[in-house]
Order: C-alpha cells, then structure tokens, then sequence
C-alpha cells in the first residue's frame, strides 16, 4: 500500500432522524484522506496490530463533527483511540437537513480498516528514535528514519 491509505471506509452510512424527509450529512471532503498510512500508531505498527475500528460520529448543524463513538473495537486502543481523533479533527460534512431545508444535528457510521501497511514489518523491527523538534521546542517526535538535523 505504500503511502496510499491504509483505511478502508466500508459502507458509509448517514443517520437522520425517520421522522425527517430531508436529506443526510454528506462528507466534504473525501473519507479516504481522512486516515492515511502515516496516521498508523507507531505502537500498533512495532506491534504488528491490525484490524477493523466501526464509528459513528455525532454531525452538528454547522456540519462539525461534535462527536466520535466506536461501535466495534478493533481490540487495540491504539487503532481506536486514534480513529476518533483523527477523525474529529479531519472529517468535515455539509450538515443534514430537515423536510424544510434547515440544517439540523445527525450522525455518519462506517468502519476504518486498520492494515499494515507494505513494508512495514522493516519499519517494525527497526529503532524509533524520539527527536526534539528544534532546540528551544519540547516538542518530540517518533520515526523510524532517524531525526533530521
């Protein structure tokens, strides 16, 4: 897989109230951006733990996510922790509306699919270093390609 993403979104699903004719969030931006390859906890990978993460995030009327709940773990904290975060960060929708074209609160659900990724059981095996960002950051960094002077 590379550098291509590592999440399958499987069978997006958007959640409106049955008493409401209008229409479902729809995600602005493309769901396969959302958590890429480069988003794989660094734990799970030296691990070697895969698996399947199912959410459902909680739509506000402005179209923010309000909200992240797993609604199938993938038995890795690691992978669900880091679903949720991800998402309420980069996940973005046009917000549902009612039967008069109001924006109102609804849901998305789907599944994140947790593999890993292509050449990883090198990057595994091999040291991670923490590396200061700059001299005056606390800020700290894991790769496993070394820190960059």
């Amino acid at each position: 897989m590379g550098n291509k993403i590592l999440v399958g979104m499987i069978g997006g699903a958007l959640l409106a109230s049955a008493a409401q004719a209008g229409s479902g969030p729809r995600p602005v931006n493309n769901p396969g951006d959302w958590i890429t390859s480069s988003d794989y906890p660094t734990s799970a990978l030296q691990t070697y733990v895969a698996g399947t993460t199912g959410f459902r995030l909680d739509i506000g009327s402005d179209g923010n996510v309000a909200g992240c709940t797993i609604t199938l773990s993938s038995g890795t904290s690691a992978l669900d922790d880091a679903t949720c975060a991800l998402l309420r960060v980069r996940a973005r929708f046009t917000p549902a509306t009612d039967a008069r074209g109001h924006a109102i609160a609804s849901a998305y659900s789907s599944k994140v699919v947790w593999q890993i990724p292509d050449g990883a059981g090198q990057l595994a095996t091999r040291r991670f270093l923490t590396c200061l960002a700059n001299d005056r950051e606390t800020i700290q960094v894991e790769t496993p390609f070394g820190c960059n002077q």
